[in-house]
């Protein structure tokens, strides 16, 4: 994840982020090789925002271009299982933000040359499924999301 957005939330270094620092490519390329290292050493998950950083939703923009960080991590692998997952944050009733995880697909590659094309398929894949939960947290149809955890009320409400 991009340091500046560790930085900012600090929420993502206590859970062990690898930060990226974009405007150093050498510390970049050494933290994409830790990623790839820890994947190879240990039986581990690792979590990326391809797009590198976190964008408040609904403005608009729903972009999902990702960087080149993913594609630098997977070409290490002959195998390698994606569980693609859109993260969605609204400031509603509370305070803090509702946090909604969307886990829309599971994709597993098997020595898949990474192209353009799969990345643009990628990127596709994630604006249709945020057009998706728009239209749903428009309309109020949160029927098919569970809630997992629960903040405490705002001080307004306590």
């Amino acid at each position: 994840m991009e340091k500046k957005q560790i930085d900012k939330n600090k929420f993502f270094g206590k859970i062990g982020a690898i930060e990226i620092v974009r405007e150093n490519s050498f510390q970049s390329i050494k933290s994409l090789k830790t990623c790839i290292e820890l994947l190879k050493s240990q039986n581990t998950s690792l979590y990326i925002f391809p797009q590198g950083k976190i964008e408040e939703n609904g403005t608009g923009e729903n972009n999902f271009k990702f960087e080149k960080g993913i594609e630098y991590i997977i070409k290490n692998f002959e195998k390698i299982i994606l569980i693609n997952c859109l993260v969605n944050y609204k400031f509603v009733r509370e305070q803090k933000p509702e946090l909604f995880l969307n886990f829309f697909e599971t994709v597993e590659l098997n020595g898949i040359k990474l192209d353009k094309n799969f990345i643009n398929e990628e990127e596709s894949k994630f604006r249709n499924r945020q057009k998706l939960f728009d239209e749903e947290y428009k309309t109020n149809s949160l029927n098919n999301y569970e809630l997992i955890l629960k903040g405490k009320k705002s001080k307004d409400k306590r």
